[in-house]
């Protein structure tokens, strides 16, 4: 599993960026960039909300047993998780609610990352986690799980609501078309094309039931009592093909969020394409996450995040 994660050598500003973003007691705050035998002497015992980025690798000198007394009052850890290059077995040491019988993690800062570890065979307490991000946030926890060699998640994976439905409409009569009620059918069962060669049919341009369908020509003409919509979405200056969504030449935007986009259906080889908004995102990682912060099935091309090198991927 690989989603990409950031990774900053300036563990102090990383730090400081979650205290300020997340409002962080500093008397609840682990201030150290390790855990080891002589940094855990100062983990904030007593708080139950700790802020920190827990970073247990080839210098953490600390038995497991006592990591599970450290952590014992510890409920909600928000930061980051990084456990890499590490002699760990295990991750039981992390301590539940008794109530609800999970770990609460805010991870959208810095993410879960699981690397390197030779010896991890024993992640069985993540099923327990529930993973949170901030309201303000944009973004979903990045997560990186890779080369533990005793990790055996073989009997694990499965395949979520048997994974998705791949349809291929090519090579048809030209006189083939799909009503919109079918292609809000094949949105619903969350159908990905490999091709879609296929019109709409002039008769589904109406109403679906009884509510208003409206054709996006552009944002101008388009009437505010729509329910649904179809066409393609752009919004720039220019006048060519474009993909179903086109966000581009925007240089004052700042932020994207389509919080409820769950699924695009288009033509074009890229359903949803963002280029050349300069102050969009401030790090190759953002720009990034952004691709998977929606449904995995859904196509995001923002390839200028190969513009940022601030920060490793």
């Amino acid at each position: 599993m690989f989603f990409t994660l950031k990774i900053s050598s300036d563990f102090s500003k990383d730090l400081k960026t979650i205290v300020s973003t997340k409002d962080c007691d500093w008397k609840c705050t682990f201030n150290y960039s390790e855990v080891t035998s002589k940094t855990i002497e100062y983990f904030p015992r007593k708080c139950e909300d700790v802020c920190a980025i827990l970073t247990f690798n080839s210098n953490t000198d600390v038995a497991e047993s006592e990591l599970k007394k450290v952590f014992k009052q510890m409920h909600y850890l928000i930061g980051g998780l990084r456990i890499e290059n590490s002699n760990i077995t295990s991750l039981s040491f992390f301590t539940l609610l008794k109530v609800y019988d999970t770990f609460n993690f805010i991870c959208d800062t810095f993410g879960l990352s699981i690397v390197n570890n030779s010896l991890l065979e024993d992640i069985a307490i993540l099923q327990n986690f529930q993973f949170w991000v901030t309201s303000h946030s944009a973004y979903e926890c990045p997560f990186q799980i890779s080369n533990n060699t005793k990790l055996d998640t073989t009997d694990n994976l499965y395949d979520v609501l048997f994974g998705p439905l791949f349809i291929n409409l090519e090579n048809l009569h030209p006189d083939f078309c799909l009503t919109f009620k079918e292609l809000l059918f094949f949105y619903e069962q969350r159908v990905i094309f490999n091709n879609i060669h296929a019109k709409y049919c002039p008769e589904s341009k109406k109403r679906i039931n009884k509510q208003k369908l409206c054709e996006i020509r552009n944002l101008d003409s388009l009437d505010d009592d729509c329910n649904y919509l179809f066409g393609d979405l752009v919004i720039d200056s220019f006048e060519d093909s474009h993909p179903a969504i086109l966000v581009r030449s925007n240089k004052y935007l700042k932020q994207l969020k389509l919080p409820n986009l769950k699924h695009v259906i288009s033509r074009n080889k890229d359903a949803v394409v963002i280029e050349d908004n300069p102050v969009l995102f401030s790090s190759n990682m953002e720009c990034l996450m952004y691709r998977i912060t929606y449904a995995t099935n859904l196509r995001i091309n923002n390839e200028g995040c190969g513009e940022f090198d601030s920060f490793m991927t």
